[in-house]
């Protein structure tokens, strides 16, 4: 967001595609959406130019709660690629957001949702790590509990060699 907040700054917005690009080709990133709400555009001139490019994109029906709610949403899931983390958080009309007063330039009420920034992250490689710190800790449990069990052993057999064959 502070990315897309700096080039908004700068006026360079419509090269907005390319730092989203940018961040999907991260493997862990399986999905990334910026989704503007008509009340977004309303009276910003920027939006305005025309031959900038648009972003059209439709909310989904879990964006959708999103905006209408202006409460984030945060769950985990599995599909055909793995398991994954959605997040969708709303961006608001506020006076201080990261470092910008929003008001400034929508034509909104103070805190109606602009959009929303969804993103899905793959949780494969933490559901790799969490079976592989599993199974190192069955190994080094099993192998502490044969420890113990060999030195309670070998304690038990010295006491019955004391008791039993009367060594001092």
């Amino acid at each position: 967001m502070a990315g897309l907040t700096a080039m908004m700054i700068t006026e360079t917005m419509h090269k907005a595609h390319l730092l989203l690009d940018q961040v999907k080709q991260m493997e862990s990133v399986r999905e990334l959406r910026v989704v503007p709400t008509d009340v977004a555009l309303l009276g910003v001139e920027s939006s305005k130019d025309e031959g900038k490019p648009r972003n059209n994109l439709k909310p989904t029906a879990q964006e959708s709660k999103v905006i209408a709610s202006g409460m984030d949403l945060v769950e985990t899931g599995r599909d055909g690629k793995g398991s994954y983390l959605l997040v969708i958080r709303p961006t608001k009309n506020v006076k201080k957001y990261l470092g910008k007063n929003c008001l400034e330039c929508h034509d909104a009420d103070e805190n109606a949702v602009l959009g929303v920034i969804s993103m899905k992250i793959s949780l494969n490689q933490v559901d790799a790590a969490a079976a592989d710190f599993l199974w190192k800790n069955i190994l080094v449990s099993g192998l502490s509990a044969l420890l113990m069990l060999g030195l309670l052993g070998f304690g038990i057999r010295r006491f019955q060699q004391r008791v039993i064959g009367g060594e001092p």
